[in-house]
């Protein structure tokens, strides 16, 4: 804290000091972590079915798969409590007709950052 507070008084007395002249001044603020180590994550992917229930009616088959989809999807963000969703979705719905019975089913995918070493 006390170098960042330094650095800035030391960048506005610069500034303050060079703003009369009549030339283009390039100002370079760098910095670097205070005493801090940095995490190393691998990023995983995976897949996971996604089945609504059976139906006799195609679109009954299809809202419940959407019901499915979003349960599966209010689950995984639940779980997030690290911020380690990349992306997730829950991919192409695709129906099969079985007898007189409709299901729908997709793969979802995700992609999710695992922390490896602090």
């Amino acid at each position: 804290m006390k170098r960042i507070l330094l650095a800035a008084i030391l960048l506005s007395l610069s500034i303050s000091s060079i703003s009369s002249l009549a030339e283009d001044v390039n100002v370079n603020v760098n910095s670097t972590p205070l005493n801090k180590t940095l995490k190393k994550y691998e990023i995983n992917e995976g897949t996971e079915d996604i089945t609504g229930d059976k139906s006799t009616l195609k679109k009954t088959s299809e809202q419940n798969w959407k019901k499915a989809c979003q349960e599966w999807r209010t689950d995984f963000k639940a779980a997030n409590k690290e911020n380690k969703i990349i992306s997730h979705n829950c991919g192409k719905m695709d129906c099969t007709k079985e007898g007189i019975e409709t299901t729908c089913s997709s793969k979802a995918k995700y992609k999710i950052r695992v922390l490896m070493e602090e």
